[in-house]
């Protein structure tokens, strides 16, 4: 028996891996210039977020991404301390009073944004694609499916 090749599905396969690569390869580069780039800007943020509002200088929360896959984002902090500390994971409104003086100017010119950088360079994130939500904010998947059927007895 003679098998054929569809080589529509060949060729489409071999194109979504040539896209995946270089696209992976483009946020490498993209992302290592960014970050060598960005290296000034990191030293002057983090010296105006110590001495507004004293350490951490980074935050640190976990998304999900790819695949369901949980990593940490890594951000410039714009908010108080252990700000979620009674609320739990809520999103940040206009005018949020946990917000820092230095945070606001942040937020406004994305400058928190820029430790990101290094989770793209890693491959937790692409410049291309979905924004990773945090895991409290994303709805499970589960279950796919579901068997509602008891099983039945064979007989000989």
């Amino acid at each position: 028996m003679k098998q054929h090749v569809h080589w529509e599905h060949v060729a489409s396969r071999a194109s979504a891996w040539g896209n995946s690569t270089a696209k992976r390869g483009l946020d490498i580069v993209v992302s290592g210039v960014a970050l060598t780039l960005s290296i000034p800007f990191w030293a002057v943020i983090g010296l105006v977020i110590l001495l507004d509002d004293g350490w951490p200088i980074l935050y640190c929360q976990r998304r999900v991404g790819r695949g369901g896959r949980v990593f940490k984002v890594y951000k410039f902090r714009s908010m108080c301390r252990d700000a979620e500390k009674y609320t739990g994971a809520v999103l940040a409104e206009q005018d949020d009073p946990r917000i820092t003086r230095v945070g606001r100017l942040m937020r406004k010119m994305a400058l928190d944004e820029i430790p990101q950088v290094l989770n793209i360079f890693r491959g937790d994130m692409s410049w291309v694609g979905p924004r990773p939500e945090r895991p409290e904010f994303v709805r499970p998947a589960w279950p796919r499916c579901t068997v509602a059927t008891r099983p039945r007895q064979l007989r000989s």
